[in-house]
């Protein structure tokens, strides 16, 4: 693994190593950083089977030109919802005063496509291992890509998820992001280790069950944010507040811990899962029925879809 630096966000590009070579997960972003993960290959010996592409936020994808250069014969793979919002993220953020340009030569402004297309649910052959990709969606970014691999039970998820850290939702896809976690564990049962486009690896079903709680506190904030008339102009936009602190609108709301537990109810994860989705994605502010034991709890506020 190499871990980008502050600048990128401390991004992580996993390699896999085999006996017949090597796949690259993600290709980080500073020309400094792509440098390390290039000699770092190159000093074990054997051939770069692949790179493969989880979402299009350029910390993941800004590498690929320097890449290709260093491994000419090894193909870019992602899918198409994944390679076809690469360009647009790429040159909005290197529009004067982005956070792209920002980095000035230490960010190639070149934009490196991946080669090989592949639909979501593909199974192919790299260095000798097992890898199949799956799209989930908006979520986290305009589309995620999870990379698994059979022969390690390893699940590589790109900004699906998030170990220890706080989850990105400047794209507006809370909603959507809550889905696809809670279909994420559905997919992906039993002992399966999460290694997130940024900190460290985890166990799947502990990061996904922090990240869905982090999405309901921030929906439920948000939600509190716009039901108080004070921070309204009389058209309905939204307005700064000089005596707003940072915490001013999470007054009064419970703790996540408190609000959401995971098994609480004593109910099978399967349940739990359904039962969050209705409860915290579909929600309406009325109540609602847990499917097996009952128990009835308030139902986090849903924000207008998108």
């Amino acid at each position: 693994m190499a871990t980008g630096d502050a600048r990128s966000y401390f991004s992580n590009a996993w390699w896999i190593e085999s006996a017949q070579g090597l796949v690259l997960i993600d290709a980080l972003c500073l020309r400094s950083d792509v440098d390390r993960v290039i000699a770092a290959l190159r000093a074990t010996g054997k051939p770069l089977a692949a790179v493969v592409i989880t979402h299009p936020h350029a910390d993941h994808f800004g590498g690929l030109r320097q890449l290709k250069a260093a491994f000419p014969r090894a193909p870019i793979i992602a899918t198409r919802p994944t390679a076809g919002a690469m360009q647009g993220v790429h040159d909005q953020a290197l529009q004067p005063g982005g956070w792209l340009d920002a980095l000035g030569a230490e960010y190639e402004r070149r934009l490196q496509r991946p080669d090989s297309l592949v639909p979501s649910g593909s199974t192919v052959q790299l260095a000798g291992l097992t890898v199949t990709l799956r799209d989930y969606g908006p979520a986290e970014a305009e589309n995620n890509t999870v990379v698994f691999v059979r022969e390690l039970n390893a699940l590589f998820t790109g900004d699906l998820t998030v170990a220890g850290g706080a989850y990105y939702i400047g794209e507006q896809h809370s909603r959507l992001a809550m889905v696809a976690l809670s279909q994420l564990l559905v997919d992906f049962p039993g002992p399966v280790t999460a290694y997130s486009g940024h900190f460290a690896p985890m166990p799947l079903a502990p990061v996904v069950h922090d990240n869905i709680e982090q999405l309901r506190f921030f929906r439920l904030a948000a939600a509190a944010e716009f039901a108080d008339s004070s921070a309204r102009s009389p058209s309905g936009a939204l307005t700064p507040r000089r005596d707003a602190t940072p915490d001013a609108h999470l007054r009064g709301l419970p703790a996540r811990s408190e609000r959401v537990r995971h098994g609480a109810c004593s109910h099978r994860p399967d349940e739990c899962r359904r039962y969050c989705r209705r409860d915290a994605v579909r929600g309406t502010g009325s109540r609602a029925t847990h499917p097996r034991t009952g128990a009835r709890r308030v139902a986090a506020i849903a924000l207008p879809a998108r």
